[in-house]
């Protein structure tokens, strides 16, 4: 991978991207991360996984080096709770916080905003 790398993680993607950026240091620039419809699993989950996903209450090393941070989540997915969304919203308060009702979990064909903000970068 180069500098200015971006990421995009969906779902259990993006909160490996997050667990895994708040908890090591990346060799390159990252100059964006997306995550889409990204469960956030605190110390009070617990998952059939064990506790490997669940993320740090500071996520100031995840903000240090991810760049731009973009969050997109439906208010009717039915995968992940919307009340995780605003977890993230309260966790990374920097970051672009979308919000939609009626896109679910992002199993569609398109994604017309993530493609203009991948192209506005």
């Amino acid at each position: 991978l180069a500098d200015d790398v971006i990421f995009i993680g969906h779902s259990l993607g993006g909160l490996f991207l997050v667990k895994y950026f708040s908890e090591n240091k990346f060799p390159k620039k990252i100059t964006a991360v997306f995550l889409i419809a990204a469960p956030y699993w605190g110390r009070e989950k617990k998952h059939k996984t064990g506790n490997n996903f669940n993320l740090r209450e500071d996520l100031s090393k995840f903000t240090e080096h991810a760049g731009r941070v973009f969050l997109y989540a439906s208010a009717d997915d039915p995968v992940v709770p919307f009340s995780d969304f605003e977890k993230y919203r309260t966790a990374l308060p920097e970051a672009v916080h979308v919000s939609f009702d009626g896109r679910g979990h992002f199993n569609g064909e398109t994604f017309p905003e993530l493609v203009e903000a991948l192209k506005a970068l």
